[in-house]
């Protein structure tokens, strides 16, 4: 089937917009996941010894805890099934993102001038959030995607603990005693 049919085929494909998008998800995902494993394991030892020895740009550490976050928000269950996000860090569309974004740290460390491309990229992407948010407005047009992030960065926060108490000891209560001191009281029944 030529690109172009695959574009114009828009529609409900399982829930993905277009053919394309259902094609990729459906045929091709896993065999992208594998290539990107193959390509990990020349970067894995490298990534390691950096996160046991540290990385040399605080930005980059900075850009792998904002997928941390985002993992954290995926992992956090939902309430309704088909917005699940990730099981567990064994789903494998987590572990194909961590692996990215992990070769991507590594590249962005050790090379500046890949490391200054991302940054300028970054830059423009502050610079014309507004872009996207209006974008991802249109795009789902079910949602507010200002009012979405913030319900979803509330609604990953750990509700407040209350504090222990501990368990009252177990008391044996003589029923017949208490009775007698309500009617001694001026509470007794009625009827």
């Amino acid at each position: 089937m030529a690109l172009p049919t695959l574009l114009a085929k828009a529609g409900n494909f399982r829930g993905y917009a277009t053919k394309l998008g259902e094609h990729f998800h459906i045929d091709t995902k896993e065999l992208v996941r594998k290539l990107i494993s193959l390509g990990y394991k020349k970067f894995s030892p490298i990534v390691a010894y950096k996160e046991k020895n540290g990385w040399i740009k605080d930005h980059v550490k900075a850009d792998l805890e904002s997928f941390d976050f985002v993992a954290k928000i995926m992992l956090h269950p939902m309430n309704h099934e088909h917005m699940a996000g990730w099981k567990d860090k064994n789903d494998p569309n987590y572990i194909m993102l961590k692996q990215i974004m992990e070769i991507k740290a590594v590249v962005q460390d050790e090379d500046s001038f890949y490391d200054m491309i991302e940054l300028v990229r970054l830059k423009w992407v502050h610079e014309h959030w507004d872009l996207y948010e209006q974008s991802a407005e249109k795009a789902y047009q079910i949602i507010n995607f200002p009012n979405f992030y913030k319900d979803l960065i509330e609604h990953s926060k750990p509700l407040p603990q209350l504090p222990k108490k501990e368990a009252p000891e177990e008391m044996e209560i003589n029923y017949v005693e208490a009775e007698e001191e309500l009617m001694r009281d001026g509470m007794e029944r009625k009827g």
